[in-house]
């Protein structure tokens, strides 16, 4: 029976405070509510920017199981990297038990990726290291460069004219229709 006015029951009065508090927490409810909705799209459109998608874990592809087969796309060592990676191999076979030890039955394996790492690493800091070289400019063309001494030659030719004209007129009386 609430709402209705049955007659016999008074209905009770809300006081000007309370009302007033009343629609100050209903505003403050609603603005945080607002803030919160935006939050929650601002945060759903980071997480499907593709930045949030390279560099964070969740996102990262799901690994397979260790007896699927998947292909890589990777990058094609140089024959720098591979020399250097079969140099750090022959200096890392005396620690291949503690690969062995630390992963058991892919000891090798990892021995072989870190030495992969370490080389392409090496790689590019020498490559880092190099004087970087500036591409040749092209020559001319002989018919723009032709051009260009000929716009040169008359913009020399106007003001060689326009200081004689300065020349021949007389100190004190006004210069005109030499200007440019």
């Amino acid at each position: 029976m609430y709402g209705k006015d049955t007659g016999n029951a008074p209905v009770p009065q809300v006081s000007d405070a309370e009302k007033k508090a009343t629609t100050r927490f209903s505003k403050m409810q609603h603005t945080y509510e607002k803030e919160k909705r935006a939050k929650q799209e601002a945060d759903k459109a980071r997480r499907s920017s593709t930045f949030y998608k390279d560099t964070h874990p969740a996102s990262a592809p799901k690994m397979k199981k260790a007896n699927e087969e998947f292909q890589l796309d990777e990058k094609t060592l140089t024959a720098a990297e591979t020399k250097k990676k079969e140099e750090i191999v022959k200096s890392m076979k005396d620690k291949a038990a503690d690969f062995e030890k630390r992963y058991p039955g892919r000891g090798k394996e990892v021995m072989y990726a870190t030495a992969t790492k370490m080389a392409k690493k090496v790689a590019e800091q020498a490559m880092e290291l190099q004087p970087k070289t500036q591409p040749q400019q092209s020559q001319p063309d002989p018919k723009a460069k032709i051009a260009a001494q000929r716009a040169k030659s008359a913009e020399i030719n106007i003001l060689q004219r326009r200081l004689q004209a300065i020349r021949q007129t007389p100190a004190g009386t006004p210069v005109s229709g030499i200007g440019g």
